[in-house]
């Protein structure tokens, strides 16, 4: 399941559900979606080692000047803005007039 969500989207299009839906996407330095070896790089080896110890490899990048966590040096990938995030839909739709 891991690699159909994360892995397979992220090196396909650059967006999982989740991405698309905030308006980001992953890049290569190319401004392409990454690939497989680099999405999983990123996804697998690189968000475990993130996540250890106590999740500071996503710290890296409140100090790094492109503001890539250690997961996106690992895959060689870039987080950036794909859109305006999806709208968030009201309770009540508005009538037409």
């Amino acid at each position: 399941m891991y690699l159909a969500y994360f892995v397979l989207p992220t090196a396909c299009s650059g967006q999982t559900l989740g991405k698309r839906l905030m308006g980001i996407k992953v890049i290569n330095a190319q401004g392409r979606a990454p690939g497989y070896g680099p999405a999983a790089m990123r996804e697998v080896l690189g968000k475990i080692l993130s996540a250890l110890p106590l999740y500071l490899g996503y710290l890296v990048a409140v100090f790094h000047p492109e503001k890539r966590a250690l997961h996106d040096l690992i895959g060689g990938t870039w987080v950036v803005v794909a859109r305006s995030p999806a709208p968030v839909l009201s309770e009540t739709p508005e009538s037409p007039r």
